[in-house]
């Protein structure tokens, strides 16, 4: 039973899709992963507009982390969050996250009404190798602690997301906007004890001290200000920084903390037929 305080507690094993756009704090066990993921809808509401999903694929190899940032609120963004949750279940299996995420980007449209669209960054973990592989459609850059250097640093958009790019603008472009977009694939293989930070852009526009929204450079230097990390407690010193002394960010707020388990895959011979049950009946519902 989880106590006041503490966040509740899911391991995905095989063919599941966890996730939704609703409030919650959640630790989500995968294979080769572990994530923590803080969503806080604006104005304490259940539901809001930023949509989170985790999956992990039949086989216990491959686990798919999407957030995304739904232009609009309320049940508009509701429909769309189970829309989100079909596509992100047939992409289950699908090694090669640049296609994903471009049938993600096509199909789209086809959930939404006319002039809605997202940002979204989704990570693919193949964790046989621990490889991690970053797609990201106009939405804020992630935060990475490398422990190896005990920096913070926002990750660029080429082969290696640790080189700073000539022009910090996010160039991938909102899905929704171009059915026919291509995105950028970068890859990063975390080391125990790495963090990578995913979050929604109520983050880097809360209001500094000076009234001014606090950017990347802001959340950097609220990072490092809370010295060397722990996976269990980051998420929640952010939050109470935030709200501390700045007020209730004027937005849906949703982090993700992924770091390595280093964990190789393992799975039962009832997890492989349960997988391939859920497989078959993905397949048949389509």
């Amino acid at each position: 039973m989880t106590r006041a305080g503490e966040p509740s507690r899911t391991t995905l094993s095989c063919a599941e899709v966890w996730g939704g756009n609703r409030s919650t704090d959640t630790v989500v066990s995968l294979p080769g992963l572990e994530a923590r993921v803080l969503s806080r809808p604006y104005r304490g509401q259940s539901a809001g507009g930023d949509v989170h999903y985790l999956s992990s694929c039949a086989f216990g190899r491959i686990s798919r982390l999407l957030l995304a940032d739904v232009s609009g609120h309320g049940d508009a963004v509701s429909g769309v969050a189970e829309g989100l949750r079909g596509l992100m279940r047939r992409s289950l299996n699908e090694v090669d996250q640049g296609r994903a995420f471009a049938a993600l980007n096509r199909e789209f449209s086809g959930l939404t009404k006319a002039g809605m669209f997202a940002t979204a960054v989704m990570g693919t973990c193949w964790s046989p190798s621990g490889e991690l592989t970053l797609s990201n459609a106009g939405h804020p850059r992630p935060a990475y602690f490398e422990a190896a250097t005990g920096r913070w640093t926002v990750l660029g958009g080429g082969p290696d997301p640790r080189i700073p790019p000539v022009d910090a603008a996010v160039s991938d472009v909102p899905l929704g906007i171009e059915a026919s977009s291509t995105y950028t694939q970068s890859r990063l293989r975390l080391a125990p004890g790495d963090l990578l930070l995913l979050y929604t852009d109520a983050l880097t526009e809360a209001r500094g001290e000076s009234g001014r929204m606090i950017g990347e450079s802001g959340l950097l230097e609220l990072l490092r200000g809370l010295g060397t990390p722990d996976h269990g407690t980051l998420l929640g010193r952010v939050e109470s920084a935030l709200t501390g002394e700045r007020g209730r960010p004027e937005d849906d707020l949703t982090m993700v903390l992924v770091r390595s388990t280093g964990a190789p895959p393992r799975m039962s011979a009832v997890e492989w037929v349960k997988g391939v049950g859920r497989l078959a009946g993905g397949w048949l519902g389509r």
